[in-house]
């Protein structure tokens, strides 16, 4: 592809790129007309790169150095470079821009109002210019007491304007002191600090700043205090931008001819390319504009004054900014002078509706379009209500794909950045309209903001799309989870079922010592696998944020019950005396999940019992009352084992972690229990604590918020291990065992039969609903949950739609938190776990064929 720049002029035209960083301030929106005018004539095609500097505090999102006129690429495809002093106030851009420039040592680059080393310079001669406002002040008026209003130290025209004073003061045989000059800044509004030195200094005839926005800034700030100006004292500025017309009091100033600093630009670039000698330094002088800041000029009437003043505001927030009132720096008032500012003012008033409604033609076209990362665009403004886009994508170092012209054009180009990053440029073909830099590059700020907006909101789109894919993946993930957890929870708990059932059948029988010993120590290791399966289950719960607490009524005793008899097992053979105790205090009915309360103490007494070989364990439940209603149960787990270090207090509850575990393998299990109870504890809104001594033991205490059950409810205890076997008013009772396991049927079979129940059993779901069709005498049903074909859930419903509202209990090996309420929803009325615990199964009959509340 040729190159977009010899395609849009041709070759037989010399192109000039100018840099201005702020095109739409009056200094460099003027430059560049005047530049674009002079080289349209003179047969050059003119580039003007727009961007926005460091000091443009109306598009603060462009106000970064990063968003640089030297992401421009290629400066081959130019004869020429201007550049506008401006951007090169952008921090560290002055550095870069001669770095890029160095890779072109043959291009004729000029930079206008700052000196560069190693380029052409058309800059202004500060003693001429401010030569003229010290003549007028301490000549004209005869002035004594000047002071001076510097400005940003370091910069070469700050200092030689310094030093203008100084030399100006001696000149006229004035004696000054160093305090009467004040060093600002300036970019910066300093008026509070200008006028405390002032009043510090006592306030002097006049004040001389270095440039219009300190002068500005300086008589507001006296406004302010009720100093009148140029009464109280003289201020004058230099630059006169657009502000210094239509302030309260017009500035007196210097000012500097666009037009005559775009004459000697064009003139040196001329001389340049004709292969004349030129000088480095090429200089200009200023003129002076006398206006009311200084007491010389006639104070604009009323009318006019108020007329402009309103005329401001009115286009200071618009795409016009300040342009009209560039007319405003003549001080004359003739008739003539008068009626062309107001037929100015007029025609942009006209304009300004179309030029605000391109903004709606740049959303409504813009929207439209996809942008290529490397692609470049131009646009025509047509008219107000339509906008010609060329729709070709070129390539992005080509800059400017126009179309080659007969006659010499003028251009706009920004460039448009998404996430920091140089994304392309915009270009708008302004035409021959020369009063039309401040519509380009509100224009162009314009298209920029809306292909970032296209591409964020893409980019929001994307985001969004691949947050939904990471979502249903994360739930099929989830899902496909807890799928396995189900199952090796039913396919570890099942054949446990088995093993627990028939030694605890055995343990009825007699048995010789040595035999009463092994299976004691069956039990014992089948208890501690299903503890251990049942924390890493429990563990990926909670991690997951899908556990389920089951608040209900609960007798307080059974907690004390449960803990004793599991420490019976796990202090059985070891010298270890331990005690359970609770509190007289504690309320005998609480509502809780009762459940997993039991789980924590069991896990703490089990870890107690592991790491104290010899001693004391000592386990107490204690209450802390908040209200007549609630309180906090404390749990208290005290040992005399080894103790935990200091370095290991703050990894003890994080899982699979075993403390000592490489000194001392004979402490079994997943390191998992700690874990558990923490997250346990955490989630039901309680707090565990750690107090330990290495050498003498620990204590585990926990709190957990519970409520105080109604009184006057009945809450019956758990009675005590039945080794009777007998449950009044259950004896005789038909029980049906619904299972596809046959040992399960046994093992169920065989712990039923004990309690004098007759036992019907059946090996699908279809088989139960046929036998309860035939049979209204059964009590009860103990439904397995996971069977093919027919699984317990989808048969309790069949029983159910058929009116039967017989009690049918879940007897399941999922245990997982939030499957009970699978079960509940499919109409079953309570369930059992596997391996089947003989106390829970002694309350399952209690309260479904007694009608006894556990």
């Amino acid at each position: 592809m040729r190159g977009g720049i010899d395609m849009m002029f041709g070759n037989n035209k010399k192109n000039i790129a100018i840099f201005a960083s702020l095109p739409h301030a009056f200094y460099q929106s003027s430059m560049c007309n005047e530049l674009s005018k002079l080289g349209n004539k003179k047969g050059f095609n003119v580039v003007s790169f727009c961007n926005f500097g460091a000091y443009d505090t109306s598009n603060v999102e462009y106000a970064v150095g990063e968003r640089s006129v030297v992401d421009i690429p290629d400066f081959s495809k130019f004869d020429g470079v201007f550049l506008l002093s401006d951007c090169m106030d952008v921090p560290g851009m002055l550095e870069t821009i001669d770095e890029r420039l160095a890779e072109y040592p043959d291009l004729p680059v000029i930079s206008i109002r700052r000196r560069m080393d190693n380029h052409y310079n058309v800059i202004l001669d500060e003693r001429h210019a401010m030569d003229v406002v010290y003549d007028h002040l301490l000549g004209y008026h005869s002035l004594k007491r000047v002071f001076y209003v510097s400005g940003t130290p370091g910069r070469e025209d700050a200092e030689k304007r310094l030093e203008c004073y100084r030399s100006k003061m001696d000149e006229f045989g004035i004696p000054y002191e160093e305090d009467w000059i004040f060093h600002g800044n300036f970019w910066t509004t300093m008026g509070p600090q200008m006028v405390e030195w002032l009043e510090e200094k006592g306030m002097p005839e006049a004040v001389v700043c270095a440039n219009d926005y300190m002068a500005i800034s300086l008589i507001q700030e006296l406004q302010t205090r009720g100093y009148k100006i140029p009464e109280d004292v003289i201020i004058t500025g230099f630059d006169d931008i657009d502000k210094a017309v239509i302030n309260t009091v017009s500035l007196t100033t210097v000012r500097v001819s666009p037009y005559t600093l775009a004459q000697k630009t064009m003139e040196v670039f001329e001389r340049i390319l004709a292969g004349e000698k030129v000088e480095i330094n090429n200089y200009i002088g200023g003129e002076l504009v006398v206006r009311d800041s200084c007491g010389c000029s006639k104070r604009l009437s009323d009318d006019y004054a108020q007329m402009g003043y309103n005329m401001y505001f009115k286009y200071e927030d618009t795409v016009i900014n300040n342009e009209v009132f560039m007319y405003f720096s003549r001080s004359s008032q003739s008739k003539k002078d008068i009626e062309t500012i107001m037929r100015t003012a007029a025609y942009h008033n006209s304009m300004l509706g179309e030029y605000k409604d391109l903004h709606f033609v740049v959303n409504n076209s813009l929207d439209k379009k996809k942008f290529d990362d490397k692609a470049t665009y131009k646009y025509r403004i047509k008219n107000a209500n339509e906008l010609e886009i060329y729709d070709v994508v070129f390539e992005r170092g080509d800059l400017l794909p126009l179309e080659a012209n007969d006659t010499p054009q003028r251009y706009y180009v920004m460039p448009v950045h998404f996430d920091d990053k140089l994304f392309g440029y915009a270009c708008l073909d302004t035409g021959d309209d020369v009063a039309m830099s401040s519509v380009c590059t509100s224009f162009l700020v314009s298209v920029a903001n809306n292909i970032e907006r296209i591409y964020q909101e893409e980019k929001v789109r994307e985001l969004v799309e691949r947050e939904k894919e990471a979502r249903i993946i994360a739930e099929k993930a989830s899902s496909m989870k807890d799928d396995f957890l189900i199952n090796l929870s039913h396919e570890v708990r099942t054949p446990l079922n088995t093993i627990m059932g028939f030694c605890n059948m055995l343990f009825d029988e007699n048995l010789s010592e040595e035999g009463f010993e092994y299976l004691t120590s069956i039990r014992y290791a089948g208890n501690n696998l299903l503890r251990m399966i049942g924390d890493i289950l429990d563990y990926c719960q909670l991690s997951a944020g899908g556990f389920k607490l089951h608040r209900k009524r609960y007798n307080s005793m059974a907690l004390k019950e449960a803990i004793e008899h599991m420490m019976e097992m796990f202090c059985r053979g070891k010298e270890i005396v331990y005690s359970v105790s609770i509190a007289k205090d504690v309320p005998p009915k609480l509502i809780g999940d009762r459940e997993r309360i039991e789980q924590i103490l069991v896990n703490l007494c089990s870890n107690a019992a592991k790491y104290t070989k010899k001693g004391r364990i000592k386990a107490s439940i204690r209450w802390q009352p908040e209200s007549k209603d609630s309180g906090n149960l404390i749990l208290a787990v005290m040992d005399t084992g080894i103790g935990i270090r200091k370095e290991d207090m703050e990894v003890i509850f994080d899982s699979f972690k075993q403390l000592d575990a490489a000194r001392n393998r004979s402490n079994e299990g997943a390191g998992m229990g700690l874990a558990v109870c923490n997250m346990l504890v955490k989630t039901m809104g309680g707090t565990i604590t750690i107090d330990s001594i290495v050498g003498k033991g620990s204590c585990f205490t926990v709190k957990i918020p519970q409520d105080i059950g109604v009184v006057g409810e009945s809450v019956a205890r758990r009675p005590k291990p039945n080794n009777s076997k007998h449950i009044d008013g259950v004896s005789g009772s038909k029980i049906l065992i619904v299972d596809d396991n046959q040992m399960n049927l046994k093992v169920e079979g065989v712990l039923l039969s004990k309690y004098g129940v007759n036992v019907l059993k059946a090996m699908s779901g279809q088989e139960a609903i046929d036998i309860l069709d035939a049979d209204n005498s059964i009590s009860l049903v103990f439904m397995d949950y996971m069977m093919p074909e027919m699984d317990g859930a989808e048969a309790t419903r069949i029983i159910r739609s058929k009116g039967n509202d017989i009690p049918i209990i879940a007897v399941t090996a999922n245990t997982i938190s939030g499957a009970t309420d699978i079960y509940y929803e499919a109409g079953m009325s309570d369930y059992l776990p596997k391996p089947i615990d003989i106390h829970r199964m002694e309350d399952i009959l209690r309260k479904w064929i007694v009608g006894s509340d556990v």
